[in-house]
């Protein structure tokens, strides 16, 4: 090629790379890398949006789970892609914004080393009761717990997990001492809940709601200041009388740092328009999810709130990991 062209190719893709790229991209298939494993909400959820992100884009977007260290893994996986905008992620609060301050060391800065492109949606932290609690509301188990200190215990999917710092809310607020039992996952501690090993969990709504449904357990409270339809005569603790125990987990959608902002903008519009479709907007809801949709600038800032916030109570907490 004579060198006057390629300094005119080189000219007009200084001039307006981004918006050739973001009107082209994308030209080969899209991954999703969620940072948990198969069949769970993440997962599911990423699955239902890669699907209508195929069929908008008329691309093939892959959902891959890289499972490992509360999510960390999975996610630093999103850190360390090329930021073309063709490796992106879904994460949650504890990768991006509790691990932070209960892990000795973060492969990736949380606040500075991705591209956020949309806050998602949240879900609300259920507390709920098996038959060995023997309590039907929040103000009967409150009563309990302070007549029988340290006797009562309370599962979570480990130690140092959004489920874990949920009761550390609540027993601060309500003033009682309750016993943490850390398993590994939800689905062991769900499953001696609804045993009768232990007596109490919190968990992401979507999880328990099978049990909640069937009778095995019941739903005491919502770690939210707003009800959720797909449980609609269950308070909320603010409702209760504890607004700070508030405990929403957050799905966000990430992109490397440095990916082109028209790229993010084009995947948050996407994003959008998928979340905004009815028919995705109920099956999110059936998963027990508030859609958000916020812009990428949502995201960011509710990262940097969310550091500092969980830190405090990781550190009242005194938890790290396997404690």
């Amino acid at each position: 090629m004579p060198i006057f062209q390629r300094a005119l190719l080189a000219l007009f893709a200084f001039l307006c790379p981004f918006g050739v790229m973001a009107d082209s991209f994308p030209t080969r298939p899209i991954r999703i890398i969620v940072p948990f494993a198969a069949g769970g909400s993440g997962d599911i959820v990423a699955r239902i949006l890669g699907q209508r992100m195929t069929e908008l884009l008329r691309q093939n977007v892959i959902v891959e789970n890289r499972v490992g260290a509360g999510g960390v893994t999975g996610t630093d996986g999103v850190a360390k892609a090329a930021p073309d905008g063709y490796t992106i992620g879904l994460s949650t609060t504890g990768p991006l914004a509790i691990n932070v301050s209960l892990m000795e060391r973060m492969p990736y800065d949380p606040a500075a080393d991705f591209a956020p492109v949309m806050l998602l949606a949240r879900v609300p932290e259920l507390l709920v009761a098996g038959p060995k609690a023997k309590v039907t509301t929040l103000a009967e188990l409150i009563t309990v717990a302070r007549q029988r200190p340290g006797q009562i215990s309370f599962g979570s999917s480990g130690a140092g997990s959004l489920p874990h710092l949920a009761g550390e809310l609540l027993k601060r607020a309500a003033g009682i001492d309750l016993v943490h039992v850390p398993y590994r996952g939800v689905g062991p501690a769900a499953n001696d809940v609804v045993a009768g090993q232990i007596e109490l969990m919190f968990a992401d709504l979507p999880v328990l709601l099978p049990q909640v449904q069937g009778g095995s357990i019941r739903a005491l409270a919502l770690a939210s200041n707003v009800r959720s339809p797909t449980l609609p005569d269950v308070p909320t603790m603010a409702e209760l009388g504890f607004p700070g125990v508030e405990a929403d987990n957050w799905y966000a959608i990430i992109a490397p740092r440095g990916t082109p902002p028209d790229i993010v903008s084009k995947l948050y519009s996407v994003l959008l328009e998928a979340v905004q479709e009815p028919a995705i907007a109920s099956k999110l809801d059936e998963l027990g999810l508030r859609i958000v949709g916020g812009p990428p600038e949502d995201l960011a800032a509710l990262i940097r709130a969310d550091i500092p916030r969980w830190a405090e109570i990781v550190r009242a907490s005194g938890a790290s990991p396997g404690r």
